[in-house]
């Protein structure tokens, strides 16, 4: 079975038969917006003059393209692991907007002043 290796560099793909490497081309998929549903819901896709309707369950991950010539505007994924993944990168997010929002000198209304301090 060939392996396929993610490093920080880059990406190969190794046959073990043939013993040769060769490389993997990324693609950027053209995702425009992530959303976890947080709840079963209806979501009502209305893009690009496309209009219909997916089920997502709680857990689910909603995922916008901004590509109007893709088929599907948006599409429902499961996946447990690009779940944590999201809520960690959240969470993260979080922890740096309280940093920045407590180290914050210039007013009392940081909501007023979004991207001051934005450095980190």
């Amino acid at each position: 079975m060939k392996k396929f290796i993610i490093t920080d560099s880059g990406s190969v793909c190794f046959d073990p038969e043939t013993e040769e490497i060769s490389t993997v081309n990324s693609r950027r998929e053209g995702i425009s917006r992530i959303w976890i549903a947080e709840e079963p819901m209806t979501v009502a896709v209305k893009k690009f003059g496309k209009e219909y309707e997916l089920q997502a369950k709680k857990g689910d991950i909603i995922i916008s393209f901004y590509d109007e010539t893709f088929p599907s505007p948006a599409i429902i994924v499961k996946s447990k692991d690009w779940v944590k993944n999201i809520e960690t990168y959240d969470k993260i997010q979080a922890e740096y907007e309280a940093k920045r929002k407590a180290g914050c000198t210039k007013c009392d209304a940081c909501d007023a002043c979004e991207g001051v301090n934005s450095a980190g």
